[in-house]
């Protein structure tokens, strides 16, 4: 004679504890897996040959900024008199003063 299996209390609190666990798995899966394809865009590593490209890009445009200044000071330094140099002076101190901030 064979006896058939009653489920008490205990075993449906743990078949639905065990069910809740499943879909919090689940869910969590599903969204990581959305989050990663909705917000997480992995960059593409830039190649050295590209770095020294943009770092080279960069000096040479510091240069020529530099050469454009100095051009402007000697020109500034010929052409002036003392007194539109005193001024010039003074001008240029403002103006470094409000460029660095407070």
């Amino acid at each position: 004679m064979s006896t058939r299996f009653n489920f008490t209390t205990r075993d449906w609190f743990w078949l639905c504890v065990v069910i809740a666990l499943l879909c919090g798995w689940v869910a969590h899966f599903q969204y990581s897996v959305w989050m990663e394809k909705s917000f997480v865009g992995y960059p593409t590593p830039a190649t050295d040959d590209e770095l020294r490209q943009q770092m080279n890009a960069a000096i040479d445009k510091a240069n020529k900024l530099q050469s454009k200044v100095y051009a402007l000071e000697t020109a500034a330094a010929k052409t002036l008199n003392a007194d539109q140099k005193k001024q010039f002076q003074e001008e240029f101190e403002t103006h470094e003063k409000y460029l660095q901030g407070p």
